[in-house]
C-alpha cells in the first residue's frame, strides 16, 4: 500500500466518513492522526486528492504544529491544476502546509464547480494581487493556443468579449484574457 509514497513521506487518506494523516516508515504506515478508532483502520482506504468536506483535517493540522510541519516538509512543490475550482477549505489547507512552494494553473472562465463549493474569487483575487504586487507571487498569462484554428479562436473571442464581464464571469474578457493563435 502507498507504493508511490517515498520513505518518510506523508499522505492524507480518506474514506466516506473519516480521514487519516499517515507517514510511511519502511514498509509500515504510521498513523499520525485519524477521525475514527481502530475499526476504521481495517477497512479499505483510498489515496489521492485530499477530501476536506468536514474540515476535521484542517482543524488537526491547525492545532498540531508537529503534524503541520511534517506535512509541510514532505512536499517540495504543491501543484494545483484547475485552481479556479478551489474551495475555501482546500485553500486553507494548502495555506497551512505551503512554504512559498505553490504553483497554480487555472482559467477563471472555466470555473464550473460552484456546486462543489468552488470559490473562483480565490483565483481572481490572486490573479489581481500577483498582477499588482510581484513580491506576493508571479502571474503568467498562458494565452497562446496551439490546438485550435485561428478562425475558431476569433469566434470564441468575439462571443466571450460580449458576454464575459467582471460581474458575469469574474474577469473582463480583454486582450489579456482572450486566446491568441
Amino acid at each position: 500500500m502507498l507504493d508511490f509514497l517515498p520513505e518518510g513521506g506523508v499522505c492524507v487518506l480518506w474514506s466516506k466518513n473519516a480521514s487519516l494523516i499517515v507517514k510511511k516508515k519502511g514498509k509500515n504506515i504510521s498513523i499520525l492522526w485519524d477521525t475514527k478508532g481502530p475499526e476504521f483502520r481495517s477497512g479499505p482506504l483510498e489515496c489521492g486528492t485530499i477530501n476536506l468536506v468536514e474540515g476535521e483535517t484542517i482543524k488537526v493540522v491547525k492545532e498540531n504544529d508537529d503534524i503541520r510541519d511534517e506535512l509541510s516538509k514532505s512536499f517540495n512543490e504543491i501543484l494545483v491544476d484547475e485552481y479556479q475550482d478551489t474551495s475555501d477549505t482546500q485553500e486553507t489547507f494548502i495555506g497551512l502546509i505551503a512554504h512559498n512552494n505553490v504553483y497554480m494553473v487555472g482559467d477563471i472562465k472555466q470555473s464550473i464547480y460552484r456546486f462543489r463549493f468552488a470559490n473562483c474569487d480565490i483565483f481572481r483575487d490572486k490573479y489581481f494581487l500577483y498582477k499588482s504586487d510581484t513580491t506576493k507571487g508571479k502571474k503568467v498569462d498562458l494565452v497562446d493556443n496551439f490546438r485550435s484554428r485561428k478562425e475558431v479562436l476569433d469566434i470564441c473571442n468575439l462571443v466571450f468579449s460580449q458576454l464575459m464581464t467582471k460581474s458575469l464571469g469574474g474577469i473582463e474578457y480583454d486582450d489579456a484574457a482572450s486566446l491568441h493563435y
